[in-house]
This record gives C-alpha cells, sequence and structure tokens, in this order.
C-alpha cells in the first residue's frame, strides 16, 4: 500500500554513519537498494477531525530518491506539528552521531 503524501513534509536528508550504513545494509538491503541517506519526514494524519503528525524514517539515495517501502522508523501519531518537529531533530542528531540504528532500538518505537 502507499503512504499517504498528502500531508508529506521532508524535513532532512542526511548522509548515514559508517556504522549505520554497514548496519542497514547486512540487515536490510533487499533487491538491489543503495541506501547512503536517511530522510526525515513528517506526516500529517487527520484522526477525529484534528491533524496528528507522524515522524517517519526512510533510506534514501544521493538522488534524493526514498524508499517509500522500507520505512526504518515511524513514530506514534504525536498530538502537534511541534511536538513531531523536535522528535524530528532528536532523531537527527543521532543519524548525524551515527547512532540512529543503536539508539532507535532503545529509545524509539519502531513501525
Amino acid at each position: 500500500m502507499l503512504p499517504n503524501f498528502e500531508e508529506f513534509y521532508p524535513i532532512a536528508v542526511i548522509p548515514m554513519g559508517e556504522s549505520d550504513r554497514a548496519t542497514f545494509h547486512e540487515m536490510w538491503t533487499k533487491g538491489g537498494a543503495t541506501a547512503t541517506h536517511w530522510l526525515i519526514a513528517l506526516e500529517g494524519i487527520p484522526l477525529d477531525h484534528v491533524y496528528h503528525w507522524k515522524v517517519i524514517v526512510y533510506p534514501a539515495s544521493t538522488t534524493v530518491a526514498f524508499y517509500f517501502d522500507c520505512v526504518r522508523f515511524s513514530s506514534p501519531p504525536l498530538c502537534s506539528f511541534h511536538e513531531a518537529s523536535s522528535l524530528a531533530s532528536d532523531i537527527k542528531l543521532q543519524i548525524k552521531t551515527d547512532e540512529f540504528l543503536a539508539k532507535k532500538q532503545l529509545s524509539l518505537q519502531m513501525k
């Protein structure tokens, strides 16, 4: 099933660190997909006539193509855009310090 791209906001495309890249390619590379970056995005979901926001992380390539069918992280729906943006900033820091896949296992919910 295709994701909802109606309220879809790419936040950042960040290169994978060495550790994350090795772990990703070891565990999830399929069908010849070669990801070198992470795409962090916010997705709005209408729940009870109010938008809630999910933070989603996809593997991506240097051409900014991303693999929508290979979600590596999806938060539960959050009540505010600000809360989702704050979580996206935390994830961005984990990616930049090459700890995304390691920390995700401990502190964030996987899809």
